[in-house]
């Protein structure tokens, strides 16, 4: 075809393409405003969501803290989580403010309120701060991030780069991107284990801030991010430390300590796709608790162990001191067991001091709350008698020799101190023993000389006396003996309600008796040659529930179980004690209070 023709062609189909194409344009025009309309009709649902979205941000959005030093830079953000103004961040963000332990919080009402350090967690970077300045605080409700799942909603609120210049805080919002995640520290220190993982972009300045679900719960604090090689710029993922871990840790946080994470003094491995355990120390508390190498790993606190990973990231979010309920396999039989936790200690450039003033606080509420809750008045001294119906077995006995003894009388003396008659299997008169606060002297009936007493049982009475007199005396003895606010942990019982320690039991044994866990509050107190004992207060009832004679070397010497609260002209006291020694049972005492006139 020459040119001309082609020429002629074209002119000729030009009408036709023009149709084509206006007909091809009058149907994508068709299309792109039905495309618009669609947008437009946005479903209820999706209105619903967000409008629930925006009215759960409104909420939590008071409490949402930014961090400034004292010279009123910022440093990262945090969140209050009660009215009194006690709040949560990271510990690397107020690492620097720990020689005033003082700065300033900001809240979205646009004042800044002066604030005050507490306690610090530095292997878990965790820290906790008070706000003060007004009656009451907007709070937060902490939520259970055992629930979190890969898909949820993550919100995240912080400070950012210090953008809130009105104090109200950035969001970012995305999902929940992986749980269990385990991020190595620096050093021992700044280690996330089982920390969730989410996609919200966190950049520096949103450490220490809340990460809600979309309810509006905290289910963690967010604190790292993983960043490019050639700056600190986030890549899209950013890690929270979860709400159940830092609960076991807030009332030490709370009470100004520092805290330490828990030893198990043994590893693990996999095999064959078990967990077990490959070496152990034979004076750690794993060995200690009945457990041997290649014994398998079942659960941890009723949380199935996966693998060895998972393992240690689950152990790394427990406090030192901690009764960590293990469930493991032996020779094809089921067991379980109550492993104490050895506590090991942060490594800090500089020596913390505990804040005195917020512990004395703490031991003080712990103490009136128990007082209150088993009758006694605020300057009522309980003058008591009572007996305890002993059986019990000695340590160098190998535990097969039980020796049964009838009764103590004790009873408290104007000096303050404890006087325990022993008798024998006869009713004779035998020991007779003063119980102070520095030592046990034994007289002797005739000529009152002293003689020798074991040192587990010199143990078990100075605590019988430490509670008596701290305890059950006026409040102007609080001061009379050294206590220590130092945190929480979990008492073991038998479904009976009858308060039992618990050693090592194999599954044929417990014939179906289910083991429940309880929160308490815990106090320590010095007890002589490297020894403490640590009262635990249960957080629901206030009572005493347990009392552990804990040795810096050996770990938990014995412990005291108290049960059975009765009441005695109006007052509650335990009517029995279990006592165990170390790995054994030392005496199931019954005691028949009286209260002298």
């Amino acid at each position: 075809m020459n040119r001309l023709t082609r020429t002629n062609y074209f002119l000729q189909i030009m009408p036709l393409i023009g149709l084509i194409c206006c007909f091809s344009t009058s149907l994508h025009a068709d299309t792109t405003v039905q495309s618009k309309s669609q947008l437009v009709q946005v479903p209820n649902v999706v209105l619903e969501s967000q409008q629930q979205r925006i009215q759960v941000v409104d909420r939590v959005t008071p409490s949402v803290v930014a961090i400034y030093n004292t010279e009123q830079r910022g440093g990262g953000s945090g969140v209050l989580i009660d009215e009194n103004g006690f709040g949560i961040t990271n510990y690397h963000v107020v690492a620097s403010m720990l020689r005033t332990r003082s700065g300033f919080g900001g809240l979205s009402d646009g004042q800044r309120y002066d604030l005050r350090v507490l306690g610090i967690d530095p292997i878990g970077d965790v820290a906790m701060f008070q706000l003060t300045g007004r009656d009451s605080f907007p709070w937060s409700m902490l939520g259970d991030s055992d629930l979190v799942s890969v898909g949820d909603t993550a919100i995240a609120l912080g400070n950012p780069f210090s953008l809130t210049e009105d104090e109200n805080p950035t969001l970012t919002l995305g999902l929940v991107t992986g749980v269990h995640r385990y991020q190595w520290g620096v050093k021992g220190n700044l280690t996330y284990s089982d920390c969730i993982q989410i996609d919200a972009p966190i950049n520096p300045g949103n450490s220490g801030g809340p990460l809600y679900n979309e309810s509006g719960e905290v289910i963690g604090i967010n604190g790292r991010i993983s960043i490019n090689t050639r700056g600190r710029f986030n890549v899209g993922f950013g890690y929270a430390i979860t709400t159940n871990q830092i609960r076991r840790f807030i009332p030490l946080l709370r009470a100004g300590g520092l805290a330490q994470h828990g030893s198990f003094e043994a590893t693990v491995q996999e095999d064959r796709n078990m967990v077990v355990i490959d070496k152990i120390r034979s004076a750690g508390p794993a060995y200690l608790a009945g457990l041997r190498r290649g014994d398998r790993i079942l659960a941890i606190d009723t949380t199935p162990v996966v693998s060895s990973n998972h393992f240690v990231s689950l152990l790394g979010t427990y406090p030192g001191y901690w009764n960590l309920f293990v469930d493991f396999e032996r020779d094809g039989k089921s067991g379980r067991t109550v492993v104490p936790l050895r506590p090991v200690a942060p490594k800090l450039r500089s020596q913390y001091s505990p804040d005195g003033l917020a512990n004395g606080q703490e031991v003080d509420r712990v103490i009136r709350a128990f007082r209150k809750a088993v009758g006694i008045k605020a300057q009522d001294s309980l003058a008591t008698k009572y007996q305890w119906h002993a059986c019990r077995t000695y340590d160098d006995a190998m535990r097969s020799t039980w020796k049964t003894l009838d009764a103590y009388d004790v009873q408290a003396t104007e000096e303050g101190s404890l006087l325990l008659q022993e008798y024998d299997q006869e009713g004779e008169p035998a020991r007779l023993l003063e119980v102070d606060a520095q030592q046990i002297q034994v007289l002797d009936h005739d000529d009152r000389r002293g003689s020798d007493v074991r040192s587990f049982e010199r143990r078990v009475l100075s605590v019988m006396h430490l509670v008596y007199q701290r305890l059950f005396q006026p409040e102007d003895s609080l001061n009379s003996i050294a206590l220590y606010h130092d945190g929480a942990n979990v008492d073991y019982r038998l479904d009976d309600g009858i308060e039992s320690p618990v050693d090592m039991f194999f599954a044929n044994e417990l014939a179906g008796v289910e083991i429940i866990s309880s929160d308490v509050e815990e106090l320590f107190s010095p007890l002589d040659k490297g020894a403490v004992v640590r009262l635990a207060f249960d957080t629901k009832t206030h009572e005493l529930r347990r009392a552990v004679i804990w040795h810096e070397q050996a770990g938990t010497l014995g412990t005291m179980y108290f049960s059975d609260y009765q009441s005695v002209s109006g007052v509650r006291l335990p009517q029995t004690i279990h006592v165990r020694g170390q790995g054994y049972r030392y005496s199931d005492m019954m005691s028949d209070w009286k209260v002298l006139p």
